[in-house]
């Protein structure tokens, strides 16, 4: 997974996803992936979960 891949869907969605989190972003995404294989829990511990979001587009 790229964060230029992540980006762009976010663009695509209308998601804003601030550039010192794209990364966090596009770990838990790759992690959520089935197809992919996910990746291991010790990997995704401190990884940002994705029920919790806090924008900050308005800063």
């Amino acid at each position: 997974m790229k964060e230029e891949l992540v980006a762009e869907w976010a663009l695509a969605l209308r998601v804003s996803i601030p550039d010192d989190r794209l990364t966090e972003v596009t770990r838990s995404f790759e992690g959520q992936i089935v197809g992919l294989g996910g990746l291991p829990a010790e990997e995704l511990e401190d990884v940002e979960p994705a029920v919790y979001f806090e924008p900050r587009w308005n800063e």
